[in-house]
């Protein structure tokens, strides 16, 4: 280690690339459950935590389930920060400083689009899909550029990280771990939102890109289901 420099996840030669492309990862991590602490206790707090169950239930399982599931997925992170893959050339082969700093970069824009996103939900946030008793549908802000834009920073996180990092270990879960929680949250959300808020988040959806814009998604023929039924109705429509 050159002195100075920490690689938080290890390496076979800490340069000045490595150590500021890990502790980006790290901060964006750090952000991520500092945030997301933070709003959970301002939630208790003031009350803000009154579930529907029964609509819960409907789409994916009741809320304790969901969050035990979660913690399951976040729990594989431990062991893989904590072997240093990075020390070892096979999961780090290379580092390539402007790569890394680019990475570095985009790790700071999506530490900033998750405060947002918690910002701009305010009372309506919540860790895994579920209905409150008093849910409002947020369309201002970023949630005017994506109907998910959490996740959406999440998965432009996963590229921060392989840049920043160049370890596919570190990368290569974390892609897997975004991979699984899009897959399979973004349906239960919107079948909860599509129940609660009926034609008026279809036409949002007519709006607004799942994770991005309109014209983005469609391009990379990136759609949900209710993006189809939105779709299919506004053809019914022009004819």
């Amino acid at each position: 280690m050159r002195l100075g420099l920490w690689c938080p996840f290890g390496s076979w030669e800490c340069s000045l690339s490595d150590s500021a492309g890990q502790v980006s990862v790290l901060f964006f991590f750090s952000i991520v459950v500092a945030v997301t602490t933070i709003h959970t206790l301002i939630q208790v707090i003031t009350g803000t935590v009154y579930w529907d169950d029964k609509k819960t239930e409907r789409h994916g399982g009741g809320s304790w389930y969901k969050k035990a599931r979660l913690g399951v997925l976040l729990s594989g992170f431990f062991p893989i920060l904590w072997i240093k893959s990075s020390h070892i050339g096979l999961f780090h082969p290379v580092q390539y400083p402007p790569l890394q700093f680019a990475g570095l970069v985009l790790n700071a824009a999506c530490s900033i689009a998750f405060t947002v996103v918690h910002l701009d939900m305010g009372k309506n946030w919540s860790p895994v899909p579920e209905a409150k008793k008093d849910h409002g549908l947020v369309t201002h802000g970023i949630f005017g550029v994506a109907r998910h834009p959490m996740y959406a920073t999440f998965a432009i996180a996963a590229i921060g990280i392989w840049m920043s990092t160049l370890d596919w270990t570190i990368s290569g879960y974390y892609t897997v771990l975004v991979a699984y929680i899009v897959i399979h949250r973004i349906p239960h959300e919107e079948a909860i939102l599509h129940e609660t808020f009926g034609d008026t988040y279809i036409e949002y959806c007519k709006q607004v890109g799942v994770m991005g814009p309109r014209w983005l998604m469609d391009t990379l023929g990136l759609r949900t289901e209710l993006d189809y039924k939105a779709s299919t109705l506004e053809k019914k429509k022009m004819k």
